[in-house]
């Protein structure tokens, strides 16, 4: 049974996204952010050094802001075709 009330509660966040797609593009936003700090600070080898340079983790932050502008590209332009 909780299973059914999870598949519910998603699906209402799923009509809730595609309402409201600033709020889901503002979450893939702060995830891009997120994910090329945490590549720049985080992801150390033991003897020290970073797995990513400073130039490899803004390449990822770049790729993942590529992701967010393109999917929010997509949400809006689903938008606009969808009211017209």
């Amino acid at each position: 049974m909780p299973y059914i009330a999870n598949e519910e509660a998603a699906e209402r966040a799923r009509e809730y996204l595609e309402e409201h797609p600033a709020l889901y593009a503002g979450a893939l936003g702060a995830a891009s952010l997120a994910f090329g700090t945490i590549s720049l600070f985080l992801f150390r080898q033991p003897t020290g050094k970073y797995v990513f340079s400073r130039w490899g983790a803004l390449l990822l932050a770049t790729l993942f802001l590529g992701l967010f502008l393109w999917r929010l590209g997509l949400i809006l332009w689903e938008r606009g075709t969808r009211n017209h």
